[in-house]
């Protein structure tokens, strides 16, 4: 993507420089921003994908024939629909094209961050081969989710991980600067009447309140443990 090019491209400017301590502790300083500014790029470019993008709102009124009214603009509910192309077939079977496993890699990929672990393409292709080998195109296990593919161009995504299903939503409002900023730093008693109908409104104070007191609401604070983790490619 556009961050691995950037990043290369400043690994190979690199060679031209001096050879001392202030740069290489300057292009560690670089490529840690730009791991991090990765992530993060990754997790809210899934975030709105699944959410704002093909939500009714955005969209106006296509979900009379391709359901976008199930996504919503603000946060990703237990099952998001997303055009995708995905089906195709060859001699009377069905296979899933190779456009589809790139986007449902992206897609996996960036929500694995928010679990410290790695999807890469052939996790993806592997879980595909289910398709294929069995002919089934619905329910079909995936990280984090079951899929349904339909052959009028749509993928539903329904999320078995309801734990990694929060964080993304939490990491994507963040993002989007939709939460206070006392969210996850103050009990709900301390947050003034506004801040308290926000968290209504997006959660509820019992969820919040529950895993505020469990240390589960890390937000923005966690992509530095992602980027540095070691396990994490671009």
């Amino acid at each position: 993507n556009g961050k691995s090019t950037e990043l290369y491209q400043q690994m190979n400017d690199f060679g031209d420089y001096e050879f001392s301590k202030f740069n290489i502790l300057q292009l560690q300083a670089d490529l840690y921003k730009q791991l991090v500014e990765s992530v993060d790029d990754s997790i809210m470019k899934v975030f709105d994908y699944l959410s704002q993008q093909y939500s009714l709102e955005k969209s106006g009124n296509v979900h009379y024939f391709n359901g976008w009214k199930t996504n919503k603009s603000w946060k990703i509910g237990k099952k998001a629909i997303i055009p995708l192309y995905s089906l195709e077939t060859w001699g009377g079977k069905v296979e899933i094209d190779w456009k589809a496993i790139e986007k449902l890699t992206d897609v996996f990929k960036a929500i694995a961050y928010l679990d410290g672990k790695t999807i890469e393409r052939k996790d993806i292709e592997k879980v595909c081969k289910i398709v294929e080998e069995k002919q089934q195109i619905k329910n079909i296990e995936f990280p984090y989710a079951k899929l349904d593919f339909y052959k009028k161009g749509t993928v539903h995504i329904k999320f078995t991980d309801q734990e990694i299903l929060k964080k993304l939503n939490r990491y994507g409002a963040a993002g989007r600067t939709w939460l206070p900023p006392s969210y996850g730093k103050k009990t709900y008693d301390q947050m003034t009447e506004e801040e308290k109908q926000v968290i209504d409104e997006f959660e509820g104070e019992k969820e919040y309140t529950k895993d505020l007191t469990a240390g589960n609401i890390k937000l923005q604070e966690q992509i530095t443990k992602l980027a540095i983790g070691g396990n994490n490619e671009i």
